[in-house]
């Protein structure tokens, strides 16, 4: 029965025209993102060098390079290749966000359709609904992440060989690792998504509880009167996610610089799907799901 319900959740991704629609505006945020920071790939001016000797003389005169000055010091730094695969990786946290709202829309929509309700008068067995529609939560993330990070990785490197020269761009291993965590990241981030709506009924409220998750965390670490503990950075969602998607997210906590690697990023998704599926099964089994 579960095979059964899985493929058709995948059929329902095929068809479905807000799942298309999402696929068009990955297309569109991939198209854009690139635009943040392919400027500073491009190669340095006659005027910007000019501009910066002039401000290195300048200094000089006044006396403030007693210690030393270069000309490299007032340049602007251009991005190599692997700056930029860097910054697609890191980009990847504001895709994320978009990635996991539209999964959230997706299956809460079915709650308020009562499209859920139907399929559960001809499949009553709610455990096998439950598992295939957090699967389809994050093939959703997965593929949704996959598009944008595509689409970006593809105008930045179109773009930089544009400004460099073909054999600029070199092997690429930065754009692959962006490519594998951001779509890992987006099939855990879907599952997420579709178990916290089962728990709360609905993607109002599971939508509303992720971003009291993000402004509680903005507070603690902005408005802190000292640095947050440790575990502060180890249980909030954007350290790990970062961590996930770039390899490592270094922090600072109690005035000790630290790391998050990605394999505990990893493992910190899977115990956070382990306790929203267990969450889930008791509260979708309880509740009374209505048209």
């Amino acid at each position: 029965m579960f095979v059964d319900l899985l493929r058709a959740e995948v059929v329902r991704l095929r068809y479905r025209r807000r799942a298309t629609w999402s696929v068009l505006l990955m297309v569109l945020i991939g198209v854009l993102l690139p635009t943040q920071w392919m400027p500073n790939a491009q190669p340095l001016t006659t005027a910007e060098i000019a501009e910066a000797r002039a401000w290195l003389q300048s200094d000089i005169a006044a006396g403030y390079c007693a210690d030393g000055c270069t000309l490299d010091q007032y340049l602007r730094t251009v991005l190599d290749f692997e700056d930029v695969a860097r910054s697609v990786a890191e980009s990847g946290l504001f895709v994320a966000f978009v990635v996991f709202f539209i999964v959230v829309t997706y299956v809460g929509s079915d709650f308020a359709s009562g499209a859920l309700a139907t399929q559960l008068t001809f499949t009553p067995r709610r455990n096998a609904v439950l598992a295939a529609r957090a699967c389809g939560g994050a093939l959703l993330g997965g593929a949704l992440m996959g598009v944008a990070t595509v689409t970006s990785s593809s105008v930045s490197i179109v773009w930089y060989l544009a400004l460099h020269g073909f054999g600029s761009v070199g092997a690429g291993e930065g754009l692959l690792a962006a490519l594998w965590s951001a779509m890992l990241y987006g099939i855990l981030l879907g599952a997420v998504g579709a178990l916290l709506v089962f728990c709360l009924g609905g993607s109002v409220l599971a939508g509303g509880l992720a971003l009291l998750t993000l402004v509680a965390q903005v507070i603690i670490e902005g408005f802190s009167p000292t640095t947050p503990a440790w575990w502060v950075y180890h249980v909030t969602p954007v350290w790990q996610g970062q961590a996930l998607l770039t390899g490592s997210a270094m922090y600072t906590a109690e005035y000790t610089r630290s790391a998050i690697t990605r394999p505990e990023a990893i493992g910190y998704h899977l115990v956070l799907i382990a306790l929203l599926a267990t969450a889930a099964l008791v509260s979708f089994n309880r509740r009374d799901v209505r048209g």
